[in-house]
C-alpha cells in the first residue's frame, strides 16, 4: 500500500536456529510491510544457548537502533518490540540500555512491547521491566506464557538460574503494582515453546496487529 509518514515500526527479534517457527520474525516483517500500514522490521542474531555471553552484544546494537529510530520523528510515530524465546532477553537488555544512557530523557522510546515464551529473567524487579514502566520510558507490555513450554524448564534451570519470562506465574513476577495495569498477562494453555510462531503465527501475528493499532490495507 502507499507509503504515508510518519510510520509506526513492528520490530520482530529472534535467533537465527533451527526449530519450527525459523524465519518467523522475516516472514512477519515482511507481511507487514506488504499488508499493513506500518514498517515491518526484524532483528536476527546468531547465539547459541550456550553463548549468552555475546548477548550483551546484540542488545547493545538493538539499542542503538530504538534510539535511532525515536530520531526520526518525520518517519516513525511509533515502535513496537515483539520477541520470541532469547528475542525477550535481547529486548529487556536494549531497554535497560537505553534507560541507563539517557536517565533524565522524559521521553517514551516504545509503545509496546510484547514477549512471547520469555527466555528473560521472569522477575521484573531483575528484568528492568518495572523501572522502564515507572520512567514510562514504554507504554505498554505484553506477556504471553505457557506451563507446557518445555524449552524454558531448561533455561530455568542451566543459564536463567531464576524464573523463566515464558514459564512463570503472576506472583514470581513481582510486578509493581502502580504499573499492573500496563502489563496484560495472557496464559496460553498447552502451547509448546515453538507453538507461538509455528502453528499459531496467524493467530498471534493478528494480534499483533491489533494491539500496536496497525491497520491492513484493502485487499
Amino acid at each position: 500500500m502507499p507509503i504515508q509518514l510518519p510510520l509506526k515500526v513492528l520490530y520482530f527479534v529472534h535467533g537465527i536456529d533451527g526449530d519450527v517457527c525459523k524465519g518467523w520474525q522475516r516472514d512477519l516483517e515482511w507481511r507487514t510491510d506488504d499488508t499493513t500500514d506500518a514498517q515491518g522490521e526484524s532483528f536476527t542474531y546468531d547465539m547459541a544457548a550456550w553463548q549468552r555471553s555475546r548477548r550483551d552484544e546484540y542488545a547493545a546494537v538493538l539499542a542503538d537502533r530504538i534510539v535511532a529510530m525515536n530520531n526520526q520523528p518525520s518517519h516513525y510515530c511509533g515502535l513496537n518490540l515483539i520477541g520470541h524465546s532469547e528475542g525477550t532477553d535481547i529486548i529487556t537488555l536494549a531497554l535497560q540500555l537505553v534507560g541507563q544512557r539517557y536517565p533524565t530523557t522524559k521521553r517514551q522510546w516504545v509503545q509496546n512491547v510484547m514477549l512471547y515464551g520469555g527466555a528473560a529473567d521472569g522477575r521484573f524487579t531483575k528484568n528492568g521491566l518495572n523501572a522502564a514502566l515507572l520512567a514510562n520510558q514504554i507504554g505498554n507490555v505484553h506477556v504471553f506464557t505457557s506451563q507446557a513450554d518445555e524449552v524454558l524448564w531448561a533455561a530455568s534451570m542451566f543459564w536463567l538460574w531464576g524464573p523463566a519470562l515464558g514459564k512463570s506465574a503472576e506472583a514470581e513476577m513481582l510486578i509493581d503494582p502502580t504499573v499492573r495495569p500496563r502489563v496484560r498477562l495472557q496464559e496460553c494453555v498447552g502451547l509448546h515453546h515453538c507453538d507461538y510462531f509455528g502453528p499459531y503465527r496467524d493467530q498471534f501475528y493478528a494480534d499483533i496487529l491489533t494491539t500496536c493499532g496497525v491497520q491492513r490495507s484493502a485487499s
